[in-house]
């Protein structure tokens, strides 16, 4: 309506109104939105000033892409506009969140020849580069360098430098010290570090030290946030822990925070892990309870589970759950279902499962066309492979050529499988 009706206004206004559209999509972070404004902006004869590329050029350090943020300050130079210190800051910012250490470093070096001086943003930036690519050491460095320039670390830097020392998780005083760190120089350890904490511990499945720092959290008088919850419980999943994780979701509802699909979803996954078949369903129950609708990695999760524990029924009482749903199946999904086949020795249901998902039966039963992958030939050829006698070894050939007519790669996984089935094959006395 605005755009409508600026049509009259000063050149002046009108730019700012689409400099304003364009701050909303940076703080957004949506940048592929931010350059379609750009473009309206330009066909409708606003030429941009320093404020309309430096937001462009924001949106995509927020968004993490650094070839478009190299973009738009190239862009910003062509027009002649002098690239201030906020620029250089989230130029380093795009390439940290890119994991891209050396770019950050060539950033902060070409501040330095056109004599623009970093501030604390800019070195809690590299710090952050050197943290997000498993660089302990040079985190440290940065952090060094930080204090040279006058500059007090502040939790953000140390947040950083916590994720940093998972690298060496094994050596966890690293952590301690940084702690330590923070309390000489009087740095607020909030809700951040102790996430951040938590977060390393359950990525490293130390279900004790996330539990530690979880109750140091709440002692503080802070409250966990859902990701927090969300980290805690994926941990106890993958540690096939079920009762720790149906414990800390009870403590997630009793802080009054709605569990999210994520929650759920891992919920899932311990439950199919343990091949607790009545725990899914009274999940899945809560599930749809709340109003939180079943997404395909839900059904993947218990699809898979079912074909993990040979239960080829259960499978199949999920795939059609999941079509009921207007839930689109992937290629995780068609895999599950034909490694459930597989978990029986029932080959040919294998087979005809394959040739119904990935090929004209999938699209006349309204699914997407999916491509068969590695996984798909690979379950197949280890199905054959564990049969005995000629035809095993036959068949695992024929599935093995037809990876590799579908210009599929085969790793060590798919050859050990193969020559699996062509040694049974030989006889006793032939050794090579």
């Amino acid at each position: 309506k605005l755009q409508r009706s600026s049509t009259t206004w000063a050149p002046s206004k009108r730019r700012m109104l689409w400099n304003t559209l364009l701050k909303a999509f940076a703080n957004a972070g949506e940048q592929r939105k931010a350059a379609h404004q750009y473009a309206s902006m330009l066909r409708s004869h606003v030429s941009p000033n320093q404020r309309t590329l430096g937001k462009l050029l924001e949106s995509a350090a927020k968004a993490g892409d650094q070839e478009a943020a190299r973009r738009w300050f190239c862009e910003m130079q062509s027009h002649h506009f002098q690239p201030s210190l906020v620029h250089y800051n989230e130029l380093v910012d795009a390439a940290a969140k890119a994991r891209d250490l050396p770019a950050a470093e060539q950033w902060f070096s070409e501040m330095a020849s056109v004599r623009i001086s970093p501030d604390l943003i800019t070195f809690n930036s590299l710090v952050h580069a050197a943290a997000k690519s498993g660089d302990s050491k040079s985190a440290n460095i940065w952090l060094s360098k930080m204090k040279d320039a006058s500059f007090k670390p502040d939790s953000w830097t140390f947040n950083s430098l916590i994720h940093a020392a998972a690298t060496c998780y094994k050596e966890p005083q690293a952590i301690e010290d940084l702690l330590l760190q923070m309390e000489k120089l009087q740095v607020d350890i909030g809700i951040d570090t102790y996430s951040a904490l938590i977060d390393v511990a359950a990525k490293h499945n130390d279900l004790r030290s996330a539990e530690r720092w979880l109750r140091s959290l709440t002692e503080a008088g802070c409250r966990p946030l859902l990701s927090t919850w969300n980290a805690l419980l994926c941990a106890a999943a993958r540690c096939g822990q079920v009762s720790t994780a149906s414990r800390w979701h009870k403590a997630m509802i009793c802080d009054c925070l709605a569990p999210d699909a994520v929650t759920y979803n891992t919920l899932l996954h311990a439950a199919a892990q343990a091949g607790d078949e009545a725990n899914a369903e009274e999940i899945w129950s809560q599930m749809t309870s709340a109003s939180v609708r079943p997404d395909a990695t839900a059904y993947n999760v218990l699809l898979n589970g079912a074909a993990d524990s040979a239960c080829v029924q259960a499978a199949e009482q999920w795939f059609a759950r999941m079509l009921g749903s207007q839930t689109q199946p992937d290629a995780f999904t068609h895999n599950s279902l034909i490694k459930a086949y597989v978990r029986v020795q029932n080959m040919p249901g294998a087979e005809r499962r394959f040739h119904e998902l990935f090929h004209s039966e999938a699209s006349a039963s309204g699914l997407a066309q999916q491509k068969p992958d590695i996984r798909t030939f690979g379950t197949l050829i280890h199905g054959y492979a564990q049969l005995a006698g000629g035809e095993g070894a036959e068949k695992a050939q024929q599935w093995f050529s037809r990876m590799l007519a579908a210009r599929l790669t085969p790793t060590v996984i798919q050859y050990t499988q193969l020559l699996s089935s062509l040694r049974k094959d030989l006889p006793k006395h032939r050794t090579d």
